[in-house]
């Protein structure tokens, strides 16, 4: 029975490999970032080890001896096996099937129009859509094969780690011919005279006027029922009903940003108000170091960063519109540290909302607009 080679030896053979290859302790050192008198002494270890001489050392030139000629031609093939095993392997691990979790009014009107570009730079990964709204913890995903899931609410979870994707901002909609219809409603208390349409189920847990409540109380608009109107389970559907005249709605900027610029739907008072709730990224913890999840991650970032770019030329936000006012919605932050910074070029965001009563929200709000 053959006695197995010593750690050591094997160790040593790859500085064998690279000075064969090169016949150059000087180049070996080179391609493994040490320096020259540490590949000699190696492969003198190495030779001590096996008791013949690998090399022929001359005074300007290395050769190979016969045993280092027979060894070099099996270590050298072995090496490039190997090398090309793992890179078969890393690129079957890139491929495949990612599911991801989108909540439905999102995935409609903002995730399925950008989907092109995901494909385009990423053909090896088929990408499952699952237009869906319930809550999510590490359980559910991993029992519904869910790699990657976005949700809009107040990124509070228990075991799962949310990275902020984007922000969101409230404002009322309604459309070109509905407004010509009411040419009264100059101002947000002028709401009390015309239906609301609500989004009943914004996120898990809260009430279903919630958004409506928010931005009226932001504006200070106190003679309007936030409760009264018409009721959806989809943002997507209020805002439908919007364009179709039934009332305004209390929309979503990243859902109706297009329709706005389409000219579809009008931004009655131009007072946009940072929503409670945002855009957040889940994914169970050991899903992080997954290739294909990461390029998925890297390619929502960039999105959500164009995106936000291009809502602010069609909806422009003034310096109090950038936080929310009297809002009794608890604080919410976003941990500075986010799985160790799973995402290899993605720093960790770290979201802060305020409540007005707070100092920084005092503060902000006693500066003068540039």
């Amino acid at each position: 029975m053959s006695k197995p080679l010593h750690a050591s030896v094997l160790a040593d053979l790859r500085y064998f490999e690279v000075s064969a290859r090169h016949l150059s302790f000087t180049l070996a050192a080179r391609e493994l970032h040490i320096t020259q008198s540490a590949v000699s002494q190696r492969i003198r270890q190495l030779e001590e080890r096996l008791g013949f001489d690998l090399f022929s050392r001359l005074t300007r030139k290395l050769v190979l001896t016969a045993e280092g000629q027979q060894l070099a031609r099996v270590v050298i093939t072995a090496v490039a096996e190997i090398e090309r095993e793992v890179e078969r392997l890393q690129s079957q691990k890139m491929k495949g099937e990612i599911v991801m979790s989108c909540i439905p009014s999102l995935a409609m009107q903002w995730l399925v129009p950008r989907l092109g570009t995901f494909t385009k730079q990423n053909l090896d990964i088929d990408l499952r859509i699952k237009a869906e709204f319930h809550g999510l913890n590490l359980a559910t995903m991993l029992s519904e094969g869910t790699d990657i899931a976005i949700r809009y609410d107040l990124g509070e979870y228990t075991d799962l780690e949310p990275v902020l994707l984007m922000d969101e901002y409230l404002l009322p909609v309604a459309s070109p011919q509905f407004m010509a219809k009411h040419p009264d409603l100059k101002k947000p208390d002028d709401l009390a005279k015309v239906t609301l349409l609500h989004d009943a189920v914004p996120w898990e847990g809260a009430e279903s006027n919630v958004e409506w409540h928010h931005w009226l109380k932001g504006v200070d608009a106190n003679e309007v029922d936030s409760g009264q109107g018409f009721y959806f389970n989809l943002s997507h559907l209020a805002a439908r009903a919007a364009i179709t005249s039934q009332g305004v709605a209390m929309a979503r900027t990243t859902l109706v940003a297009e329709d706005i610029a389409k000219g579809h739907l009008v931004d009655i008072f131009r007072q946009p108000i940072l929503s409670p709730a945002a855009y957040y990224l889940v994914s169970p913890k050991a899903k992080a170091e997954d290739p294909r999840i990461q390029r998925a991650v890297r390619w929502l970032t960039s999105e959500c960063k164009r995106f936000t770019r291009e809502r602010k030329r069609i909806i422009p936000l003034t310096r109090d519109e950038r936080g929310p006012r009297r809002s009794d919605i608890p604080v919410v932050q976003q941990k500075a540290e986010r799985w160790k910074n799973p995402w290899p070029d993605k720093s960790p965001q770290t979201a802060v909302r305020e409540s007005t009563r707070g100092e920084k929200g005092r503060q902000r709000r006693g500066r003068a607009a540039p």
